[in-house]
């Protein structure tokens, strides 16, 4: 389990990334991830929390112009490909 997890803690940007870029590139292929897109994310939310430390806390708390950076990158696309 904790190969699994460190496999994707370590490649989980690049595989975001991936996608995004799929996606905006061919948005039709989102039509084969409609059913899957709730687990998905809750798979990711998982993986997310096994990953979280204080460490990160501190690293936001010190320089939450990273956090803004975060955040844009997130839901920039989501305006995107709401529009």
């Amino acid at each position: 389990m904790r190969r699994l997890i460190y496999f994707v803690e370590s490649n989980l940007v690049w595989f975001v990334i991936i996608v995004a870029g799929v996606g905006l590139i061919l948005p039709e292929s989102g039509k084969y991830l409609d059913s899957s897109i709730a687990p998905l994310l809750v798979i990711l939310m998982f993986v997310i929390s096994l990953t979280f430390d204080a460490h990160a806390v501190r690293i936001v708390f010190r320089k939450p112009s990273r956090q803004f950076l975060a955040m844009g990158l997130v839901y920039g696309p989501i305006q995107l490909q709401a529009s």
